[in-house]
């Protein structure tokens, strides 16, 4: 799960490496709908992306940010 998080952060032009862990996965996904805030981006495609259930990354979203991952697509376009 790492490496598909590290390697997403790589395509998505990321400079840095934040720590592992579900802080990691969120900055990956933010980094994901930051590059391209028009796309797609429905959360059973980002949960598929990084190959974990839509629940538990809706979960952990909200963990680490306080907002659901739906608005924070919807603020960010």
């Amino acid at each position: 799960m790492i490496t598909n998080i590290l390697k997403e952060l790589l395509n998505s032009g990321s400079k840095t490496v934040p720590a592992s862990g579900n802080a990691a996965l969120i900055s990956a996904v933010q980094s994901l709908i930051n590059s391209d805030p028009g796309g797609d981006w429905q959360v059973e495609k980002l949960a598929g992306r990084f190959k974990i259930s839509r629940e538990h990354l809706s979960r952990i979203f909200v963990q680490e940010t306080c907002l659901p991952l739906h608005d924070y697509i919807i603020r960010i376009r």
